[in-house]
């Protein structure tokens, strides 16, 4: 009787295990998953391509954001 109770345990904790892991997987697909248009924008009269700041699928929002307040700044 108590192994069949131990069996039942180990694979709960086996499933649980598993949705996790989906579900973790299933995040950082949803997290990379975005498209940026290779067009340029137009920022305070200037053309600024915002795949010249995408990194291996990551956005690096930081130094967008230091360009345009460069390119706004010195107009």
């Amino acid at each position: 009787m108590k192994n069949n109770r131990f069996d039942k345990v180990v694979i709960v904790i086996l499933i649980c295990i598993c949705a996790y892991l989906v579900l973790s997987n299933l995040k950082q697909r949803e997290e990379s998953n975005y498209y940026i248009d290779p067009k340029p924008y137009k920022i305070c009269g200037e053309e600024i391509y915002v795949t010249d700041y995408t990194y291996n699928s990551k956005l690096d929002v930081q130094s967008l954001f230091n360009e345009i307040e460069l390119t706004c700044n010195t107009k």
